[in-house]
């Protein structure tokens, strides 16, 4: 009974501690398990106790039990039966390295995994770290579990510029822009560094490249307004650095800054800065469409309404400025889209349509200001098409145009087009 009852406790404090970071899905799934069998027998040790000098009733309750079981066996097989038809019938292969099947399309991740020359870092360790059969550069296995002084260890790996680095694709949603935003450090070095090409559905492939410069902004604070103003004449991608030196925050208060890229649960394009850091390092998307002023406000997250916004003394800014392919694969969960979607299925090539002339791009703030009033759209400098409408859901934007099929291989991604809005449309 002690036995039993420690492994209830520990599964349960396992998944208290499991979400201290905010996290709460799938962590109790096996506490719950042991819950609901505790409660099982609890109750089948009431009823033996009830009618233990009634041994027809036992061996009632005995047989129920192996009935319970052997139905629960049924059903387990014929899961599996349906679980290797599947795999019969699909188009995934058997690797011996990882003892598992895998989907093709993964396959690229075998030779990097198994090419013993590249010193490599994977922002989540997968596939290439399991290829690999040896844990990657670092102490951490994972980019989010780089804190305090593993952050530090993590930053100096990062700085030798390995090899190759691995990070994630922005296909896995809203949770890309958090970790570009709250990982910053990591995705900082990438930008300025590497040069990207996909690997797999889900991630990225970086290999060094001539370092690039990114020129100094100038920046104010408005501490009245709660406003940072970034006086630069582009749109586009910015670093920002505050002086966070002079104040404090209090238990559960957050300085949250805007920064059109986090649009992770209810953040609504805001990151949380660093309580405890002398100075804050976070990257900002600015879009004339969406503030004309180039302007960003910052707020303060707190139990308590009558909290005052803390003073931010200094700030500095720089124009982060990469090549076009690294922009048009990075920033497409958050960017202004001048390239189809990448995005390939039954009926989308590369963001083009397969039976329409549709084009297809990612439902973010910066693509819904920009093509809400479009009236055509460029392809390739000089092929003009009309918008029929502009359809938005959940996850995407589809464009409609008017003429016959566009081609993916010359319209689709990356091939990049230009936008013309209804003010400027031609007659």
């Amino acid at each position: 009974m002690g036995l039993w009852a420690f492994v209830g406790w520990s599964l349960f404090l396992g998944a208290v501690v499991a979400t201290v970071g905010g996290h709460f899905g799938g962590y109790l799934i096996s506490f719950h398990l042991w819950f609901i069998t505790s409660v099982v027998l609890s109750l089948v040790r009431i009823v033996f106790r009830s009618f233990r000098d009634f041994a027809s009733c036992k061996i009632l309750l005995s047989w129920s039990l192996v009935v319970c079981l052997f139905i629960q066996m049924i059903d387990e097989a014929k899961y599996m039966n349906l679980l290797n038809t599947k795999i019969e019938n699909s188009t995934f292969v058997w690797k011996d390295d990882l003892g598992s099947y895998i989907n093709p399309a993964y396959l690229p991740a075998e030779l990097i995994g198994l090419n013993s020359n590249l010193d490599f870092v994977e922002e989540y360790s997968g596939l290439i770290t399991a290829f690999r059969r040896k844990p990657q550069l670092g102490r951490v296995d994972s980019v989010i579990h780089a804190l305090g002084s593993e952050r530090t260890a993590a930053e100096k790996v990062m700085s030798e510029i390995p090899s190759a680095v691995i990070s994630s694709s922005p296909h896995i949603g809203d949770w890309f822009g958090w970790s570009f935003s709250a990982n910053w450090w990591f995705h900082r070095v990438l930008l300025q560094n590497y040069d990207p090409k996909i690997l797999t559905p889900s991630t990225i492939l970086w290999k060094p490249a001539s370092s690039r410069i990114w020129p100094t902004v100038p920046c104010t604070i408005d501490n009245l307004r709660h406003e940072i103003s970034l006086h630069s004449q582009s749109d586009g991608l910015y670093e920002l650095t505050l002086d966070t030196s002079e104040f404090s925050l209090g238990f559960n208060e957050f300085l949250m800054v805007q920064n059109n890229i986090n649009h992770a649960a209810d953040s609504n394009g805001y990151i949380a800065i660093d309580p405890n850091g002398e100075t804050s390092t976070i990257p900002v998307y600015l879009h004339r469409s969406i503030d004309n002023t180039r302007k960003i406000d910052f707020k303060l997250v707190s139990n308590d309404s009558n909290d005052s916004i803390p003073v931010i003394k200094r700030c500095s800014a720089r124009s982060i400025v990469v090549p076009s392919n690294v922009s048009s694969l990075v920033y497409q969960d958050f960017g202004v889209a001048d390239t189809p979607y990448l995005w390939t299925d039954s009926n989308w090539d590369r963001g083009v349509g397969r039976l329409f002339p549709h084009i297809l791009l990612i439902n973010n703030l910066a693509n819904r200001e920009q093509y809400r009033d479009v009236s055509a759209i460029v392809f390739n400098g000089s092929m003009l098409r009309k918008v029929e409408s502009v359809i938005i859901d959940d996850e995407y934007i589809r464009i409609i145009l008017s003429g016959n099929l566009l081609q993916p291989r010359f319209v689709g991604f990356p091939n990049e087009f230009k936008v013309i809005k209804k003010k400027y449309a031609l007659k």
